[in-house]
Formats: structure tokens, sequence, C-alpha cells
């Protein structure tokens, strides 16, 4: 009888187990349930599902099924789902996830909100539909399996944690003063994006609201539409790490862009220096696609006037976003208006196998409208260099193995250089042959790199070298006049040609805030949270005043 009771007892405890780890599993795809829902009634261009996160949501599943308390149980899926409820009335009057900054001004302007949600809701009243049913669903399956369930004293204490780990992850991040990295991304399931969005309100702009001690206040950019051409295809390419000077095109000893120094006579053609909006991607994606003169300026970031694909959409066209990169490469810039969404997530095997060949492929199955805007963001050349050129052996010109480390990155690069010459002339002669009515190809780079140049390598250090940017263009039955204005500018900055492609969108942007001469560019975190460089032009190449703060 001794030895019975024991095996009774683990098989009892056993079967409890197995019931939580079931109900656990339940609850991860209850919390990931809502956003497939939301797709039967709503186009959307976010993931679902995310093994990463089915895992993430299965160990706080275990710990919440695992509370002795109804009552917490209860409380924790009232709270989670009512933030999952605005997530997806956002998504769905917006069409856009909520970022941080609405948060704030849900809780600023009540009055304005509660006559929307009671306009809205007749219309919108499924959103209430796929959190709560699943929600309720599954309180009901916890509460009918409590007696077959393993039930902690402690459990509450991890389910608190992990309802506050994105905060406590935000605020100990390695580069903690960077919120756009933990901003809404398509990448990320919803209750992920609600988590992080929240986080930042409640620990970063609520305190800083409160206290706002010498924040700069900026007037409002003024934007005015204009007239545009009949038919029209915008183009923009975003290349990665690349720098001038390691382009033969300007001056490199070496003869890696062959296929665009044939192009130096052509009138269509036209290449020069420029400056980036920052020297990292993560700092320089929001900054120039929303078009943000002055890095401090967070009302761009929260508003968005300036966006780009929103101008883009608003003016008739259609647009598009090819990158070989990860969609968060887009934290910080809405989505919304971006009609055909392509990125190494949703077609890794395509980019892993032909890199930024994939671009190329991508761009051939469009389906071209009257006017066009499309960004197609690159990879090559990011470190390491080689694996971007891998399925190229032709342009392995330059050894990289067996070499000194210097001697394999300047080879490994100027390799990638050589790949990306051949991408940019396979990309200007699909444009040419394959495009009809005029079209404006813009080419540059996130930010530079620096080759030992006083010392330093790579990017991501505030310096004038990591900012140093090409930028390339070219045009087929382009509008003089713009031509000419696109030429006459010297060194021109992000800034410039993002006020450039609004221009061909039909837009013309005034900052009022803008000081002459004078530019900015980021460091490694938006709105100069890591230090920022105040520069004014020369007539050289070198600025002729340079401030870093």
């Amino acid at each position: 009888m001794s030895t019975v009771f024991p095996h009774a007892i683990s098989f009892i405890l056993l079967g409890k187990v197995l019931v939580n780890l079931l109900i656990s599993a339940l609850i991860s795809l209850t919390f990931l349930l809502p956003g497939r829902l939301f797709r039967i009634f709503r186009k959307a261009n976010f993931i679902w599902f995310s093994r990463k996160y089915f895992w993430i949501f299965f160990v706080f599943g275990f710990f919440l099924a695992s509370c002795k308390s109804l009552g917490v149980v209860i409380t924790v899926v009232a709270l989670v789902g009512i933030l999952e409820l605005s997530q997806f009335a956002s998504l769905a009057y917006f069409g856009e996830f909520i970022n941080p900054y609405a948060i704030g001004q849900m809780f600023t302007e009540t009055a304005d909100v509660s006559k929307t949600i009671v306009s809205s809701l007749r219309h919108l009243n499924y959103v209430i539909f796929i959190v709560a049913i699943p929600y309720s669903l599954m309180v009901v399956i916890i509460e009918l399996l409590k007696n077959y369930e393993l039930k902690f004293s402690y459990a509450p204490i991890p389910v608190l944690l992990f309802l506050t780990f994105p905060a406590i992850r935000i605020n100990l991040h390695a580069d903690r003063k960077d919120i756009i990295s933990f901003f809404p991304a398509v990448t990320t399931p919803t209750l992920g994006n609600t988590l992080n969005s929240y986080s930042i309100w409640l620990t970063r702009l609520l305190p800083q609201s409160l206290f706002p001690g010498d924040k700069p206040s900026f007037e409002p950019v003024q934007v005015t539409k204009k007239a545009i051409e009949e038919q029209a295809t915008v183009v923009l390419i975003m290349g990665e790490s690349l720098t001038c000077n390691r382009m033969s095109l300007y001056g490199f000893e070496r003869e890696t862009t062959p296929r665009l120094n044939t192009l130096k006579t052509d009138p269509h053609f036209y290449f020069t220096k420029g400056y980036a909006a920052a020297v990292a991607t993560r700092a320089t994606m929001p900054v120039f696609y929303n078009i943000q003169y002055n890095p401090l300026n967070q009302d761009i970031i929260k508003d968005q006037p300036t966006n780009m694909f929103r101008l883009a959409k608003e003016a008739g066209f259609q647009t598009h976003y090819i990158s070989a990169q990860n969609a968060n490469c887009l934290n910080g810039v809405s989505t919304h208006y971006i009609d055909n969404f392509l990125t190494y997530n949703s077609h890794k095997d395509l980019f892993d196998r032909i890199h930024d060949d994939g671009l190329l492929e991508l761009l051939k199955t469009i389906k071209l409208k009257k006017h066009n805007f499309i960004v197609l963001h690159q990879r090559c050349a990011h470190s390491p260099f080689e694996a971007n050129y891998a399925h190229r052996p032709e342009f392995a010109r330059y050894p990289y193995t067996d070499i000194p480390y210097h001697e394999y990155i300047k080879n490994s690069y100027d390799n990638a250089v050589l790949y990306n010459d051949f991408l940019y002339d396979a990309i200007i002669n699909h444009l040419k042959t394959e495009v009809s009515g005029p079209v404006y190809l813009f080419i540059t780079s996130d930010h530079g790199e620096e080759f030992g140049e006083n010392g330093r390598w790579g990017h991501d250090r505030l310096t004038f070298g990591s900012s140093l940017v090409p930028l390339l263009f070219y045009s087929k039955d382009g509008e003089s006049r713009f031509v000419d204005r696109l030429r006459s500018l010297h060194m021109p900055t992000h800034y410039e040609l993002g006020l450039l492609i609004a221009d061909r969108l039909g837009y013309t942007i005034t900052d009022p805030n803008k000081e002459d001469d004078w530019f900015y560019v980021g460091g490694v975190a938006a709105f100069g949270k890591s230090g920022y460089m105040k520069l004014r032009k020369s007539e050289g190449e070198t600025p002729a005043e340079m401030l870093i703060y």
C-alpha cells in the first residue's frame, strides 16, 4: 500500500502538469488568434503567428494557468484584452499599429477619442468580438479544468514579471536611449507590439510629459500639394553601408564601379557626394522616410505629415517597398500607406538564395500603373560582406581569404561594391526598357563606412566619415527644370534628397525651423538621444563648422 500511494500521487502530478502544458498552448494561441481573425475583416500586412512569440506566450500561459485565484486570471486577461482592443481599434480605424505617441493622445484627447469610438462602433464592432470571444473562452476553460490543473501560490509573480518585462527590457537595453527599436513592427504579433508601445508610453513618454524639462519646440512643417505629371515612376534604392571613398566612380583607384563609370557621359545620369541623416540604419530610416530636418523634432515621427509613402499614396501613386533586410528597418515609419510590402521576412528563401538579386526579381513582378513609387532596400554591402555576393563568384575579384584582417575587410567590401555596380546597372536597364513614361531613379545609402581613416573602421560612430554617402540619379524623359534643380545642389543631404523625392510625388515641403546652410546628422539612436552633429556646409566636401552634441 505504501508503494502504490506515492505512484498514484506521481501520476496525478504528471497529469496536472500535462493539463497545464495543454492550457499553456491554448493560452498562447489565444493571444495570437485575434491577429488571424482580424484578417477576415481587413487586409493586413503584419504577421499573426511567430514561433518565438508562441513559446514566449506559452511560458506566460503556464504560470497564468497555475494561479490559484480566478480573480487574478480574470484581471490579467481583462487588462491584456483592453490593451489589445485599443491595438485592433487602431488597426481597424487608422490601418496601422497604435504607437506610443498615439497612446498619449488617447489619454489627453479623451473626449474626441470617445466620440470617434461611438460613431465608428457600428462599423468596427468586430474588433470587440475578435478579442472578447477567444479571451472569454480561454478563461472559461481555465476555470472548468481548475481541479485538473497544477496550482502555485507564487504563480502571480512570474505573470507580473511577464507583463512588465517589455518595460524592463526597454529601459535596460544595451542602447536604452533608442526607443525607436521597440516601436511596432510588422514582424511582431500584435500583443508584442501592444506591450512594447504601452511600455514606452508609460516609462518614457508619460514621465517626459509630466517633467518636460528643456524640451525644444518646433513650428509645424508646411506641406503644399502641387500638380504632378500625367505619368511617372519614382524609384529609390536605399543602399547599405556604401561609401563614395571606395567607388571608382568617385575616383577610387580600384575599378569597383566599371558599369557606372560608363554612365559618366550620359546626360541622363548624375552623381555627387552627400550626407546621410544618421550614422546607423535604424536611426536613418525614420528620419529619411519622414523627411525630418531636425532629429530632435519628435512631432515629425509622431504625426508623420511628411511620410514619403503617405505623400505618394495620397497623390495617387501605387506604393511598393521591397527590402532584402528585415521589416523592422521601417520602425518609426508608418507602413499603412504601402500597397506592396515585400521584405526578407516574407521572402527569406529568395533572398537567402540570390541576395540582392531578389530586389530585381521582385521589381520585375510589379504590375505598374500610371504613377508608381518604388523603394528597394539593399543588404549588400553589410558585413560580412562576402556573404552577400557568395552566389555571384564572378564578383570575388579581390582575394579575401588567408590575408591580414584589414586587407580582408577592404577586399571583401570592394567585391561587394562591384556587385552593387552590377545591380544598379541592371535596374537602370530594366527601368529604361520596361517602364513607360518618365522615370526618376534616386540611389543613396543609409550611412557611410570608414576604412582606417583617422584609425576608424566601420560606422555607428558620430563622425563625418560615417555620414558621407553617394547620391546617384538617373532619369528617363524627366522634367528638365527638376533635373537642373537636382544638379545645382552641392553635397546634398538626405533631407534635401527627401524634398526632391517629395517634389516628384507632387508636394512642396517647407520646414520653418530650417537654418540656412546648416544640417544635422544623428547618432545611432533616434531623436538625438545618443548624440548628433550639427554641420554647416562649405564650398568643398569638408563642412565649414561641425558641432557635436
